[in-house]
């Protein structure tokens, strides 16, 4: 479909509603957690820190109740772009700067020194430069076809933070 967005989606449960917001619990694994070998020595490293639950509140665009399970997502590119500037910016500006050090005759030692002061400077720099816009926050898609999860009352009435809407 041209002009559609791709997304990156993930299941989550409703954990709490409050007015026009909602709480999502989703769990964080990573692909070797969901692999059926389990061999491989990433699935073992995997299983040593376990899954990580994250909260999230989002706008209650749905309708949605605790226990639900609704679909959220961020879009592919929004995330690609994302990855992109983390992972690839700290690094050329690590090497520019290592390669300024040996282009001025630097020992090895200030060479490395000026890597390191590239690399920390490269991560500055992607975060002065990356927005806090919307398109970076994930989104509420859709109900779940999941069965309704009956939640206890303790994980509905869990205090909220109100600087980020986050469960502690």
């Amino acid at each position: 479909m041209k002009g559609a967005k791709q997304m990156i989606e993930q299941t989550g449960i409703v954990t709490d509603t409050d007015g026009n917001s909602l709480w999502v619990e989703t769990r964080q694994v990573s692909g070797c957690a969901t692999c059926a070998s389990g061999s491989c020595s990433s699935a073992v490293v995997s299983k040593l820190f376990g899954e990580r639950r994250q909260r999230l509140q989002l706008p209650n665009s749905l309708a949605a109740r605790p226990g639900d399970a609704v679909v959220i997502g961020i879009p592919e590119a929004v995330l690609v772009r994302a990855s992109l500037g983390a992972y690839l910016l700290p690094l050329l500006a690590m090497i520019g700067a290592a390669l300024s050090g040996q282009l001025l005759e630097a020992g090895e030692g200030l060479q490395g020194l000026l890597g390191l002061l590239g690399l920390a400077g490269g991560f500055l720099l992607v975060r002065r430069l990356t927005p806090g816009g919307p398109d970076l926050q994930p989104r509420l898609l859709r109900l779940s076809p999941a069965e309704r999860i009956q939640l206890p009352v303790s994980a509905v009435s869990r205090h909220r933070s109100p600087q980020n809407g986050l469960h502690p």
